[in-house]
């Protein structure tokens, strides 16, 4: 706005110093020269005068007020007009020249204290638009990496998916069944194991140290090692089971050392007899759930993990008989270990007891009861919490 109206004053000097010149061209031929002159001092300063608007207006006012002098008092003074202006525009001219060469010598320093600003900002600017270049080529390579790593990941969980038993594994053993199996990260943690060899049906539902990567190399571990332990021995007691699977977990890891104390498996073991229909519950500090007659009963297990452990007990096995309508669960601790609510606490063993009472007395089929618990879990987490453990939890009815 303010080189805007600079221009504007300027073009009226120049206006008023050419009507100046063409009426009295003849009679002030000594102004002419003068005013030529700060004219081409003007012209070479013309740029750096547009800064000084002060100055440029106060020249305006001087030489509005000397032409409103000029034009009225014309006539009567028109003999000593040569005199008096050659006199006002000596002093305004010298006036001018050493405002404008001071303001000149200002406008210089200005200037090249502005290049040097400049210069620093363009060099920043380089060093941005670099900086900006490799982050975006840095951005393109992690993108890169983390879409090979899913992948692989995304791979990886085909394999585990495809050592878990088939569904027309459980069709063909349970009357009904559910298995609700919701992975933190892709791949999991928790796993759960099926086999039938004549009579005996063998299933187990397991939860291995971490999630993720590092859980799925245990569940495939576990896997193999169970698999191992039944072909070798085909009458195996539950608590047997345990505990030669805990051998292997230990001689493989090398848990001995205190070190990894930490790695190794919790589950919970059933060992169905088909003809006679008993069980034998044997667990590693996960238990077994039967909901009979609409009430809980609660198979606790031993206080051991499968691995090494600073006090190591030896596995129990607990006998009984199953009876029409019972309904058999078993679970990992991620349900009950994963914070939500009003309060942001764990939901538990004791809202997970309630919950099965609960669908259990609506009747619901255990296809209605897995959706029902889903539904439930994911309320509880809302949108203020994050699922922080693998979820995995089997119902079946014999």
């Amino acid at each position: 706005m303010e080189i805007v109206f600079s221009s504007i004053i300027i073009s009226v000097i120049v206006f008023i110093s050419v009507v100046i010149i063409f009426f009295y061209r003849k009679k002030i031929s000594e102004f002419s020269r003068q005013n030529h002159e700060f004219h081409k001092l003007k012209v070479e300063y013309v740029e750096k005068i547009n800064i000084l608007n002060n100055e440029i207006n106060r020249q305006n006012l001087v030489m509005q007020t000397y032409q409103s002098q000029l034009f009225g008092k014309r006539d009567s003074l028109q003999e000593n007009y040569l005199q008096f202006t050659e006199q006002s525009d000596e002093k305004i001219t010298e006036k001018n020249l050493g405002v404008l060469t001071q303001e000149v010598d200002k406008l210089e320093i200005e200037k090249k204290k502005f290049a040097e600003k400049n210069k620093k900002l363009w060099e920043q600017s380089l060093s941005i638009h670099k900086e900006k270049e490799r982050i975006d080529i840095l951005k393109k390579e992690i993108e890169t990496e983390h879409k090979n790593v899913t992948d692989s990941i995304k791979y990886a969980k085909r394999i585990q998916t495809a050592l878990m038993p088939i569904d027309e594994s459980f069709e063909q053993i349970f009357e009904e069944y559910f298995i609700y199996w919701q992975p933190l990260n892709i791949v999991s943690g928790d796993f759960y194991w099926l086999r039938k060899i004549e009579n005996h049906i063998y299933f187990i539902v397991a939860d291995c140290t971490g999630h993720g990567v590092p859980g799925a190399f245990m569940s495939a571990l576990g896997v193999a090692f169970l698999n191992e332990i039944i072909n070798k021995n085909k009458n195996i007691l539950a608590n047997q089971i345990l505990e030669e699977l805990r051998i292997l977990v230990k001689s493989t890891l090398n848990t001995q050392n205190k070190q990894t104390t930490k790695d190794g498996m919790d589950l919970a073991l059933c060992v169905i007899d088909k003809e006679s229909r008993k069980m034998s519950f044997s667990g590693a500090n996960n238990p077994l759930y039967i909901i009979r007659n609409q009430e809980l009963i609660e198979f606790k297990p031993t206080k051991n993990p499968i691995g090494h452990f600073i006090v190591e007990k030896p596995f129990e096995s607990i006998d009984f008989q199953l009876e029409k309508d019972d309904v058999c669960y078993l679970f990992s601790d991620g349900i009950t270990d994963n914070f939500g609510g009003e309060n942001g606490r764990k939901f538990t063993r004791k809202k997970l007891q309630d919950l099965l009472i609960k669908i259990n007395q609506e009747n619901l089929d255990l296809k209605s009861q897995k959706e029902r618990i889903e539904n439930v879990v994911k309320l509880w987490l809302g949108d203020n919490y994050k699922q922080i453990d693998d979820i995995l939890i089997v119902g079946f009815k014999f």
